[in-house]
This record gives structure tokens, sequence and C-alpha cells, in this order.
């Protein structure tokens, strides 16, 4: 769940910046629920139809994944073993 909110965050902050893509993402949503009224369901074809939003999201989510990173903090030393050295071969 964290990392839903963290896309649907990003995706909103990230638009908020881009006024010009917040105005075609919300003309997008107006065209594809043109024909809804408030009790419309949102259905699989009209997520579908929302191509310039989904680009918005993968984007925010190439600047900003979620669960990129865990941070950890060692409690103790720790004595790391001797270096390997890898060789490549054709």
């Amino acid at each position: 769940m964290e990392t839903t909110g963290l896309s649907v965050s990003w995706t909103l902050y990230y638009l908020a910046l881009n006024p010009e893509c917040m105005a075609r993402v919300q003309e997008e949503i107006d065209m594809v629920f043109s024909d809804c009224d408030e009790d419309c369901d949102v259905t699989h074809a009209h997520l579908a139809e929302l191509t310039y939003l989904e680009m918005c999201w993968k984007e925010a989510m190439r600047i900003k994944p979620p669960g990129s990173m865990i941070g950890r903090n060692l409690g103790e030393d720790v004595e790391l073993g001797a270096i390997i050295k890898l060789q490549l071969t054709n």
C-alpha cells in the first residue's frame, strides 16, 4: 500500500509542477468520461483510454521509483572478506 500511495503522490506532485501536463491530463479525463454521469462505474475500457495519464505516471515512477532504497544502519563493525577479482571471459 505504501508503494501505491507514493506513486500517486509523486505523480500528482509532478503534475502540479507542470500545469500544461496537468491540463492535458484533465482534458483526457474529461474526454474519456464525457458520456458518464455521477454514478458511472469506472471500467477497464475507461482506464485503457487514459494513455497520457499513464505516461505521466510512468515518468513519475522513472524519476522517483517507490521502494528503490532501503536504508540500514550497522549495530556493530563488520569485517569483510578478501577482495575477489573477477575475470571476464569471451
